[in-house]
């Protein structure tokens, strides 16, 4: 593999000469990647009003941009100014940010529409103010059904529990109770998300309304909560597991480069979305498979949850293996379109 740490549009033309050149796409409609940054996940009822936002924010950080780059596990490079002089366990308190669309990877950016909360705006612009950096813990909201499942089984869980309580002569330990306490808030919420920095914050038309240019720098676990409005919470970093990178591995990321490759040459869209992803992240280390997999796992069309289950996991091969099968689905299903 080719090892590419350039930068911005620099970046992207390497890149895209390595897995192959798309053709022109001679006004082609926008690509799912372009639409997400030209519309919040957040807010599908608001479209028009937030193009204008989402266009004011890239404008604000393409004239005000200077910052690094991240490593796979989302640590500032030695060049940048990502987290600069911020430990971890200076940031395990944090507000939340709520993703109604596809988690945040770590490395990408994604724009976020809040809504009705004027508590969480006012503390991101407030740090803002006084030239300090913004963090935020991104984690994407449960279906609602999956919501609904899971209350019915914690009220089932507690019936149970009283139940035994009562049927052992008073035992008081409470255990179902509290924990229900205990989560009463957030539970809406998957339990890992992505350790984020506010990298620019735009006003919208009322107090409570505002949109944020998110920047993901590592993967990060809901451990308990501070308060519910505006939802606050304990968190744990969250590292990639060692592995040893072996013939397989070796063989998993060729092969991971390779069917990128078949998808920009099958269809130009993709293209478009890869140079996209290159102009906002400056660059990806085609050496660094937890990197690289992030970034093409960010580009799928796949259903959140499947997307989920691709952040949770810690084993970058594994993960590698499971984001390769989906950009396979994403070949596969080009080809059908194609006949």
């Amino acid at each position: 593999m080719l090892p590419l740490h350039l930068n911005g549009q620099r970046a992207a033309a390497r890149l895209l000469v390595t897995l192959g050149r798309p053709r022109a796409t001679n006004g082609a409609a926008a690509t799912p990647f372009a639409q997400h940054l030209r519309y919040s996940s957040d807010d599908k009822d608001n479209k028009g009003k937030e193009g204008g936002l989402i266009q004011g924010i890239l404008k604000s950080w393409s004239e005000k941009r200077g910052d690094g780059v991240s490593d796979s596990n989302g640590n500032a490079a030695p060049d940048a100014v990502m987290v600069p002089g911020s430990p971890e366990h200076k940031h395990r308190k944090m507000f939340v940010v709520e993703l109604q669309r596809k988690p945040l990877f770590p490395g990408i950016y994604t724009p976020v529409l809040v809504l009705k909360n004027e508590a969480l705006i006012k503390e991101v612009m407030e740090a803002k103010k006084h030239g300090g950096q913004a963090y935020v813990g991104a984690f994407l909201a449960k279906p609602d059904k999956v919501v609904a499942e899971e209350a019915e089984q914690h009220k089932q869980d507690s019936t149970e529990d009283a139940a035994a309580a009562t049927a052992s002569d008073g035992d008081s330990s409470g255990s179902g109770s509290g924990s229900g306490a205990g989560s009463s808030s957030g539970n809406h919420l998957y339990d890992v998300g992505t350790f984020a920095q506010v990298h620019t914050i735009l006003a919208g038309d009322t107090a409570d309304s505002a949109q944020l240019l998110l920047l993901g720098h590592r993967r990060i676990k809901r451990e308990a909560v501070l308060s519910a409005s505006p939802l606050r919470v304990v968190v744990s970093h969250l590292r990639d597991e060692a592995y040893v990178n072996s013939d397989h591995v070796k063989a998993t990321s060729m092969e991971l480069v390779n069917t990128m490759k078949d998808l920009l040459n099958m269809n130009p869209l993709y293209g478009e979305q890869f140079r996209t992803l290159m102009s906002l992240t400056g660059s990806i280390d085609l050496n660094d498979l937890s990197r690289l997999v992030d970034a093409a796992a960010s580009l799928t069309s796949t259903d959140d949850a499947t997307l989920q289950k691709v952040l949770e996991c810690l084993n970058v091969p594994a993960r590698a293996s499971m984001v390769l099968e989906l950009l396979k689905k994403e070949v596969e299903l080009c080809k059908l379109q194609a006949d």
